[in-house]
């Protein structure tokens, strides 16, 4: 038999040792990214924000959301579908723009509506530059809607800057793990109204704390990097163990005489 030699007893005939080479590879499901991303862009605004207190960023950017969100999973008996009610018409899309800073969550602006410039203009003009401080940074990505001169003006009246991300690189904003968070508190809600959804949303937006913002900055990559304590190659001395009996009175070493030898002990 062929390979009967290098085949262990207990193998089947369809997988004998050594049909497979030594670099074994798994399938796993493939992570896709945009092949319009430019490394070179991306580098270059990794060098520009490293030295950056992150107090100065304010990313902006907005997401959707409708009435038919739910959790996408649930618990049942072993060997059965867990099922949910959603509704069939899940009514219009509805965009939320905000901005997240190390504080949290800031001004906020609830549309019935697909963002278009007039409305992010509105925002920007009304309700996010009278909040900026002079020497902050504002980041946005390359959206169409974002590049206008109104809100640049506006923004650069307050002592800010106005700046955009490279092409296709979410990564390099924390508003969109913000944004995750965010719809799982609508998904456990689960709104129905636009009512509902409105105040699910507020709602939602008060549960980030600076402690998240704060991680989510530097998951993204900014601030100063974390360096691990090196160790001390010095030995520390012995941990002194106390005694059991406290209180028990000093050894007394007794010498016997010297011509006096022990063979056994019993």
């Amino acid at each position: 038999m062929v390979g009967a030699d290098l085949r262990s007893p207990s193998e089947p005939c369809d997988d004998e040792s050594g049909d497979r080479p030594a670099l074994r590879l798994d399938p796993e499901k493939k992570s896709r990214r945009a092949t319009e991303r430019d490394a070179a862009k991306r580098a270059a605004w990794r060098a520009q924000t490293r030295a950056i207190a992150p107090d100065r960023f304010v990313w902006v950017d907005e997401t959707g959301s409708d009435l038919g969100m739910s959790r996408t999973h649930s618990r049942a008996p072993r060997g059965q579908r867990a099922d949910g009610d959603v509704p069939g018409r899940r009514g219009q899309n509805r965009t939320l723009i905000t901005a997240l800073t190390v504080e949290g969550f800031g001004p906020g602006l609830l549309l019935d509506e697909a963002i278009d410039r007039t409305t992010c203009d509105g925002y920007i003009i009304h309700r996010l530059a009278p909040t900026l401080k002079p020497d902050q940074i504002v980041v946005v990505d390359n959206l169409k809607v974002h590049s206008s001169d109104r809100a640049t003006a506006a923004i650069e009246a307050r002592g800010a800057q106005l700046w955009y991300l490279p092409a296709y690189s979410p990564d390099l904003t924390p508003i969109e793990e913000a944004f995750s968070k965010l719809k799982a508190a609508l998904r456990t809600s689960g709104p129905r109204t636009v009512e509902a959804h409105s105040t699910a949303i507020w709602a939602a937006l008060r549960t980030i704390t600076p402690q998240d913002a704060a991680g989510w900055i530097a998951h993204a990559g900014y601030g100063p990097r974390r360096r691990r304590p090196k160790r001390s190659t010095r030995r520390r001395p012995a941990p002194s163990v106390p005694s059991r009996f406290p209180d028990a009175p000093p050894v007394i070493m007794l010498q016997g005489p010297t011509p006096i030898l022990f063979d056994h002990l019993w």
